[in-house]
């Protein structure tokens, strides 16, 4: 074996063996990390050392997955009823035959929604645990797609370690819905640097998949890729005269092979019509006008900031946090720009072109709801432009001093990464600790709740199931879905939570359910910051529904913070 494969080959075992010790019992990781000490410090004392090769890339991604199962998968943390119950609720209803658009309201996608997590559930059986097994294991997938993406704009270990850090400064911990709009970003980047029509091909079909897994991810992929592979087509047709087929239509092809399925799937439940009338009719006007958060406007922060100020304004994003990602991709425009019209892109420019065009796209998340979630959440794909900015100016020393500087302050690398790796170190002994002081909930497995919220739990369940039959259900006003699954229970709206049908048409189709069903007992307050969600109480927000409430149901009980109404008799 010559001794430039050898050393990588070493390299590559020793990043496997760190990856096992991570999810290794401790005693057991001690002897991993010793052992990949060794194989590194054989091969340091060459003369050279060369860590080039797949079985590093390989090492490296293992090495990523196990820091990545270790951080998100935490089986005795507390449940988020309102955000973990938009995926539990549903996927509970699912598997008593609801069907997807017409008897639940999927706003963030289908799979995000609780149609992945019901798959799972009829596999190894409803529990919390499956919900968090399943949900850590794509989340480990998504940080791995990221690093993918890293490497695949510039091909370099190297280059693609900046890239990652870039993009862990704007989201330092990912999400599972930005997994599979990830995968077709490295598949883009690839096929943009390659200009291989098959890889275009494959991306379409991971971003056709991605729109039912995560609606706003696969459209954030779908136009990106669209856009960028026609623009690609156009200048290699101005440049070298190639009568080859538009990447953009490979795209296509792919998306409707990756999309044909679960449209197939939706037509046998008779929900494709809903589907596309919730997915591209409802939701953006819901978005806009519930569930947005206005951004600021940075001409006015431009204009109106002293120059002496503006170095702190970009760093802190104060009054406008997008100012940065703005700022960034409008450079990175810029140069693409000028580089297109001097002559032909290199391939890192080519795949540079595909970051900025999903960088591009995403902005329209962040500046639709500017909070810091959203801002990590779609700020994450400015990293890639933002890297390939240093690496354009990486022969200038000067000014890559200077970008350097400038993309610090507000990036903070030094202590993202430390935080990352506190995390990291973290994680095992608060789950440890978590499993050791939580307690079993309903429906839980092999997962732990902290004491307080599980006495909650038991609390609701057996209040619930002493006053209603196994057939009878509760409507829930205060925005805890998660409810129903863990009182085992189905939603008798299609609506998870208050927000989703502030609009007047949909608080009359609420209250045509609850007249409907005419359930005993609801849940009029959950006694926490969720009743009044953005500072919007739920009565303000759907006073229709809440009136309706006030009349056919008095309160009777106070039962773990919950206030809990009866239904009138003749009511």
């Amino acid at each position: 074996m010559k001794p430039e494969i050898r050393r990588s080959v070493s390299a590559g075992l020793a990043l496997v063996a760190c990856a096992a010790a991570i999810l290794a019992p401790p005693r057991v990781g001690r002897w991993l990390l010793l052992l990949a000490g060794a194989l590194l410090q054989i091969e340091t004392t060459a003369r050279r050392f060369s860590a080039s090769g797949r079985v590093v890339g390989l090492g490296l991604l293992a090495l990523l997955l196990a820091c990545g199962w270790t951080l998100y998968y935490q089986p005795g943390a507390p449940v988020d009823l309102f955000e973990d119950g938009q995926a539990l609720g549903p996927a509970s209803e699912y598997l008593q035959g609801a069907r997807p658009y017409l008897d639940t309201y999927p706003v963030h996608g289908w799979g995000a929604d609780g149609g992945f997590d019901a798959l799972a559930f009829r596999t190894v059986g409803p529990s919390l645990q499956t919900h968090r097994l399943r949900r850590a294991a794509v989340t480990a997938l998504a940080l791995t797609a990221l690093a993918l993406c890293a490497y695949s704009l510039f091909e370099s270990i190297r280059w693609a370690a900046v890239a990652l850090t870039a993009s862990l400064c704007f989201c330092p911990f990912v999400s599972e819905r930005q997994a599979l709009a990830l995968g077709a970003l490295a598949l883009l980047l690839r096929a943009a640097r390659r200009e291989a029509p098959v890889l275009w091909l494959w991306a379409g079909v991971v971003s056709g998949a991605a729109l039912f897994f995560s609606l706003d991810f696969g459209l954030i992929a779908l136009a990106a890729g669209l856009s960028a592979g026609l623009a690609l087509w156009l200048l290699a047709k101005r440049d070298e005269g190639r009568p080859a087929l538009c990447g953009a239509l490979w795209l296509s092809g792919g998306a409707a092979l990756g999309a044909l399925p679960f449209l197939a799937i939706l037509a046998r439940e008779r929900a494709l019509g809903a589907f596309f009338r919730v997915s591209f009719r409802e939701i953006p006007v819901l978005v806009s006008e519930t569930w947005g958060l206005p951004a600021g406007s940075a001409a006015l922060a431009v204009r109106e900031t002293p120059l002496w100020k503006f170095p702190l304004v970009l760093a802190t994003g104060e009054g406008v946090p997008a100012l940065f990602p703005l700022l960034t991709l409008a450079a990175a425009v810029t140069i693409l720009l000028f580089r297109a019209a001097s002559g032909p892109l290199t391939s890192t420019d080519r795949a540079a072109a595909v970051a900025v065009a999903f960088s591009g796209v995403a902005l329209r998340g962040m500046l639709g709801r500017a909070d810091a979630g959203h801002y990590s959440l779609y700020g994450i794909f400015v990293g890639l432009p933002a890297a390939w900015l240093l690496y354009r100016a990486r022969r200038a020393p000067l000014v890559a001093a200077v970008l350097l500087l400038g993309l610090s302050a507000p990036l903070h690398p030094r202590a993202t990464l430390l935080l990352e790796w506190q995390a990291i170190q973290a994680s095992r002994p608060a789950r440890d600790a978590s499993l050791e002081e939580g307690s079993r909930v309903p429906r839980g497995g092999g997962a732990r709740l902290p004491r307080a919220q599980a006495e909650e739990l038991h609390a609701l369940r057996r209040y619930f199931d002493e006053q209603l039959s196994p057939r009878e259900t509760f409507f829930d006003f205060g925005n805890e879905p998660g409810l129903y699954f863990f009182l085992e229970r189905r939603c008798p709206v299609r609506y998870a939570a208050v927000p989703l049908y502030e609009p007047p048409d949909r608080q009359h189709e609420v209250v045509a359910a609850l007249e409907r069903n005419r359930t005993p007992l609801a849940i009029l307050s959950s006694g926490t910051w969720l009743d009044a969600f953005d500072g919007v109480s739920n009565r303000r927000r759907a006073p229709l529904v809440a009136a309706y409430l006030d009349v056919h149901y008095t309160p009777v009980a106070v039962v773990a913070g919950r206030t809990i109404g009866r239904r009138n008799p003749g009511g």
